[in-house]
């Protein structure tokens, strides 16, 4: 008897979300992210950025947001509510300091819940950080040497930024930096989608600099969809992994939420930077609707030793109608 009202609870909970016009995906508490990845984009080295995810509790049971965990001190992430009943939403507000760092960073911020079918899950945040302006309009480009002991690009091995629109008052700008414009060539294929404008290249081959002494893990994705697709056979893709630190990158070992899903890298040993592809397997057989799965790479890179990959897919069966994915 004394079960009764524990049932009572469970049943008005899942009949909620059925008033809402929510069908829960499980019995279970099912944890959601509107998004798993976020981009600041080009930002300045001197101010913290911020960004929010939403948490959707999506199954019968409430959802209980145990912990959130970052990959440094540099990130925070606070939830506004842990608790979430069927159907209920909250905030995940991520706070990134970028003093001290320079060029492409990213971070992973982890949620813990009693999700039975994914306990943690991650959502990756990126930015490439840009140096002050050094003079005029032109800036350092990330990733390449400059002259020690000054803040101008060494133009013999590196590369320089004209602001969108300036490439007409090259010459001055050059002149202002006190570099012969005479030194360097326009090349205008190359510009972001931030409006950065042509770069200035005099040297076809730049030599790669580290971002940091230690070993550095960038990816080129840290989610990906594969859509819609039949429970047939399995379907790949592949990403880049690079080394853009000063040590060796050594990747430990993949591993994946469920024996369906697959990561294998070209190599495991990365010399400064190195890249090697990372081929994503998805098994689709005996699935059926949405299908999230994580993959964690463990490396000694020390600001990132578990990078998170997530695969997303919609199975499509002609055998099975509705109901998740197991």
């Amino acid at each position: 008897m004394r079960k009764i009202p524990a049932l009572l609870g469970t049943a008005l909970l899942m009949s909620s979300c059925f008033l809402w016009g929510m069908r829960p995906e499980s019995p279970d508490p099912v944890i959601r992210v509107n998004r798993l990845q976020h981009d600041f984009g080009n930002i300045p080295g001197g101010e913290p950025v911020s960004t929010e995810f939403t948490v959707t509790n999506r199954g019968g049971k409430p959802l209980n947001l145990a912990r959130v965990a970052t990959t440094c001190g540099c990130t925070a992430a606070v939830l506004g509510n842990q608790l979430l009943n069927p159907g209920e939403s909250t905030k995940l507000k991520v706070s990134y300091d970028p003093r001290g760092k320079t060029g492409q960073q990213s971070r992973t911020v982890t949620i813990f819940s009693n999700d039975p079918r994914t306990p943690q899950i991650g959502v990756n945040i990126s930015a490439n950080i840009v140096p002050e302006p050094i003079a005029g309009n032109i800036r350092p480009t990330p990733g390449f040497p400059q002259v020690t002991g000054t803040t101008e690009p060494d133009v013999s091995k590196t590369e320089v930024g004209i602001r969108a629109g300036q490439a007409s008052g090259i010459s001055g700008t050059l002149a202002s930096a006190g570099i012969s414009a005479t030194d360097v060539a326009v090349n205008t294929s190359k510009v972001d989608n931030t409006g950065a404008g042509p770069l200035l290249s005099s040297h076809p081959e730049a030599k790669f600099k580290p971002e940091s002494p230690d070993p550095v893990l960038w990816i080129s994705a840290t989610q990906h969809d594969f859509g819609n697709i039949p429970d047939t056979e399995p379907v790949t893709y592949s990403l880049t992994i690079q080394n853009r630190g000063g040590r060796t990158l050594v990747i430990s070992r993949v591993a994946t939420t469920c024996g369906c899903a697959t990561g294998v890298p070209g190599k495991k040993s990365l010399k400064s930077g190195e890249s090697t592809e990372l081929k994503l397997t998805l098994d689709p057989r005996d699935k059926n609707g949405p299908v999230a799965r994580t993959l964690s790479i463990f490396s000694n890179a020390p600001a990132n030793l578990q990078q998170l990959v997530h695969i997303l897919a919609t199975v499509n069966s002609a055998n099975k109608v509705g109901g998740p994915a197991k």
